[in-house]
């Protein structure tokens, strides 16, 4: 297969804490602990989830928790003291920030823990955990494509140094974890409208990915997710016909391995391709495609199909 070869620079942004600066200020007037504000907005916010059944973030625990981290005085030290609790505190943030697609609040979070701490003293799959998150969710908007891909790589070569751009990765011996690093570095190099490296890398992970001859969900799932980013970099090419069947086969596999979440992101691949063939009233043809999403609502969230049928998609994706 042919090799992939691109470059690059890399340059990245400043953090911006936002109202992490406002709430130092309330913080210090009056004098309560950065512990102990963090302690309650956790406990308020773990209140809240249960109450409402919704994991939603919130911009006061973002900003409180980069604050913590931009602390003068937050040492390593005080990181590993606290890693039971913070540190899963982060993944939880981190993981809702890219589920709701508040992808400045991910970013931010990512660059934190890489210029706060150094790698040396990171153990590689937990560094790495943080970033899986990312990777299932694809690329944010906020992340430029170079920087996004030039991050993947740095991770990708703590678990495995033996990866290079030009290498065909089929000959690698690669984790779960390293396959979705690289699918989100052909993700990077498709909004980077480098579509033919994209795509060799995505033909390269299904390759593999089949070789292996995993019948886990797991496997099946990310199956889903490279066939789907396959088909993103078809649609930019004269195969919209074929790319609709590719997509209405993604939505059978997706009803039975995929989960909602990635359900609903076919689908709305598939409801752009109608529109790009002109078929604009055709959006929400397929009832069938809605009646399985309205069955994994639950109970406490239900509410007449015909008023479901009418949401946008992108509230159906929550």
């Amino acid at each position: 297969m042919s090799e992939i070869n691109y470059s690059y620079n890399s340059n990245k942004g400043n953090n911006n804490t936002g109202l992490g600066s406002t709430l130092r200020a309330l913080r210090d007037q009056h004098n309560i602990s950065q512990v102990d504000l963090c302690k309650g907005i956790m406990s308020t916010t773990k209140l809240s989830r249960i109450e409402t059944g919704k994991d939603l973030p919130s911009d006061l625990e973002l900003s409180l928790l980069m604050d913590r981290l931009h602390e003068p005085g937050y040492l390593l030290s005080d990181y590993y003291a606290t890693q039971s609790a913070e540190e899963r505190h982060c993944q939880l943030l981190l993981r809702d920030a890219c589920y709701f697609d508040r992808w400045e609040r991910a970013e931010e979070l990512l660059w934190a823990f890489e210029n706060l701490l150094p790698k040396s003293s990171i153990p590689s799959l937990q560094y790495a955990r943080l970033v899986e998150l990312v990777c299932q969710r694809n690329l944010g908007g906020n992340i430029p494509p170079k920087e996004w891909v030039d991050y993947c790589i740095k991770l990708l070569h703590m678990t495995c140094p033996d990866y290079q751009p030009s290498i065909d990765v089929t000959e690698l011996h690669l984790t779960q974890q390293e396959v979705l690093l690289l699918n989100a570095i052909a993700v990077g190099l498709l909004e980077w409208n480098m579509i033919r490296q994209a795509r060799i890398l995505l033909l390269q992970l299904l390759s593999f990915n089949r070789s292996r001859k995993d019948s886990s969900d797991t496997c099946a799932i990310t199956r889903i997710v490279l066939e789907h980013n396959l088909l993103l970099c078809e649609m930019k090419g004269p195969f919209h016909g074929r790319s609709l069947q590719v997509c209405q086969s993604l939505l059978s596999h997706c009803s039975t391995a995929g989960g909602t979440y990635l359900y609903c992101k076919v689908l709305r691949t598939r409801q752009a391709l109608l529109l790009s063939l002109g078929q604009e009233n055709a959006a929400y043809e397929n009832e069938q495609c809605l009646a399985f999403l309205y069955r994994q609502l639950p109970l406490h969230l239900k509410i007449p199909f015909v008023e479901f049928k009418a949401m946008p998609l992108e509230m159906l994706m929550l």
